[in-house]
């Protein structure tokens, strides 16, 4: 399991996805949901929309978009071990 923790200085609605090394979306742990501000967390399993997560390199995406509109991305690397 990988905690990934962001913090937010407003209420943003978040976005958060797990990509693979060929950057293909394979998990998507937040879609479009609504967060105060604070600090954070979300949890992968190392599941993926076909099963569990080959080892590997995987990247993780943070997109937080606050009421004026104004967009904060958050990256980072998760890596897969057997």
């Amino acid at each position: 399991m990988s905690a990934i923790k962001f913090v937010l200085s407003r209420h943003a609605t978040v976005n958060l996805d797990i990509r693979n090394s060929a950057n293909k979306v394979v998990a998507t742990l937040i879609k479009n949901r609504q967060f105060e501000a604070g600090e954070q967390t979300a949890v992968w399993d190392g599941r993926t929309t076909t099963g569990l997560a080959t080892p590997g390199r995987y990247t993780y995406t943070c997109t937080a978009r606050d009421a004026k509109g104004t967009t904060t991305t958050l990256r980072g690397i998760i890596h897969v071990i057997e």
